[in-house]
């Protein structure tokens, strides 16, 4: 069902969901929307300005309600296996929906529990977790429930949201009655109290969680079955992976991750051949662990910067907006032979906390980053991938004709190991 947002287009609010509630964000001067409609998708919610009225649906309005409840039930399933390796499971989970600094003590380096300690809490004391991997913790006559509600009432005195989290599934009669006795304690007023079971915890990871690559990456040896769901689904514009024959340059790599460290944006640029497209799927993998998503796009789809926001992103077999996953995941996008006019401030508006923009370029400007050309050790190096050494003296020659140019290098690479000689590169030089 779509609900109107009342900032309307005027000092536009946008909804955004902050996995525990939802809160209005003020953006003072949102962006130009046309007049009749417009829609753009953020991490579990959809935007739609229609008629002069912002209207917003969730995840549950957008997707197939089949489809969803299927990968809710196969998420459930696979949660209630985990068992042992629950409580490091719920750790990342956790982290992940809350996005607030937590201190993790339930669990020592070794991965074994800790007696006598509240599983987790946020750094300020606000936020209380428990976990068990107890097939009757949500049944029955809850004891263990009961005792770690006590638990995290007297080791976070200051908490105000209090969760216990179990890898079974809820029995609503008992948990029912658990809850309402717990809220009349008078130790838990102003206070709230959440249950989530597996279902519960499914349906987060489904609504919110998995859209993000960061998160999957770290749940999926936990729960195999969240990375089989987005296995089967076709992803879109996924960052190629480096080639196989890629020469790490450090160097390089850490001239980019200085001018993102003081601009969302970087322009790579150089005549063709200097690796350009190569560095950039290169700094991607790299950095995987640094963006929950990452995207990759072709010049020729976005000519403009307002194209971005007609761009559909499918991951999880759900349609994205590229620019509202911009704007509220931290997010790498790379638009691969970009055109020479693109404008970089705007790029930068569009950028959230821990997103960047790698444009690769031909053009070379003022702001951008000519790729340097490889020095004679890395020329060396890459050309000692070759199955048979090169010699001295047919290396200088070939450092005397093309120097460090790295597409010319590869391609005398792939010669040799397709079968040409050293002295047949010789006499091609």
């Amino acid at each position: 069902m779509f609900v109107r947002d009342p900032g309307g287009q005027e000092g536009l609010h946008r909804l955004i969901s902050n996995k525990l509630g939802l809160k209005l964000l003020n953006s003072a001067h949102g962006p130009s929307y046309p007049s009749e409609s417009y829609e753009f998708f953020s991490t579990s919610l959809l935007f739609r300005y229609k008629n002069h009225k912002w209207l917003v649906a969730t995840i549950e309005d957008i997707m197939n309600p089949k489809r969803r409840t299927a990968l809710i039930d196969r998420l459930a399933n696979g949660i209630g296996y985990i068992s042992t390796d629950f409580e490091k499971f719920g750790g990342f989970f956790v982290q992940a929906i809350i996005e607030l600094p937590l201190d993790h003590r339930g669990v020592n380096l070794l991965g074994y529990p800790v007696a006598g300690v509240v599983d987790t809490t946020s750094a300020d004391g606000k936020v209380v977790v428990e976990y068990s991997d107890r097939k009757d913790y949500f049944g029955g006559d809850m004891d263990k429930a009961r005792g770690d509600l006590a638990h995290a009432l007297a080791g976070a005195p200051n908490a105000e949201k209090v969760f216990l989290l179990s890898g079974q599934r809820i029995k609503p009669q008992a948990t029912q009655e658990f809850v309402r006795e717990a809220l009349a304690l008078p130790e838990m007023q102003g206070r709230s109290l959440h249950l989530w079971g597996a279902v519960e915890i499914a349906t987060q990871l489904v609504d919110h969680l998995i859209v993000s690559d960061a998160v999957v990456r770290k749940l999926a040896p936990y729960l195999p079955e969240l990375e089989r769901i987005r296995q089967e689904e076709a992803a879109s514009r996924a960052v190629p992976e480096p080639e196989d024959t890629w020469l790490q340059r450090p160097d390089v790599d850490s001239e980019i991750v200085d001018r993102l460290s003081r601009s969302s944006v970087v322009a790579l640029s150089g005549v063709g051949g200097l690796g350009k497209t190569a560095m950039a799927r290169a700094f991607a993998d790299v950095h995987q662990s640094d963006y929950h998503v990452r995207i990759w796009l072709d010049g020729d789809e976005v000519r403009r910067v307002e194209d971005l926001q007609a761009l559909p992103l499918l991951r999880a077999g759900e349609s994205r907006n590229i620019v509202g996953l911009m704007q509220t995941l931290p997010c790498l996008l790379v638009i691969d032979d970009a055109p020479a006019d693109m404008d970089l401030r705007r790029l930068e508006k569009i950028c959230g906390a821990g997103s960047h923009i790698i444009l690769t370029q031909r053009s070379t400007s003022s702001t951008s980053y000519s790729l340097p050309m490889l020095d004679r050790p890395q020329s060396q190096a890459l050309l000692a991938q070759a199955g048979a050494p090169c010699p001295d003296e047919v290396f200088d020659t070939i450092w005397a004709t093309i120097h460090g140019h790295p597409l010319s290098l590869s391609l005398i690479l792939a010669a040799v190991n397709q079968g040409a000689s050293w002295q047949d590169i010789v006499q091609d030089c």
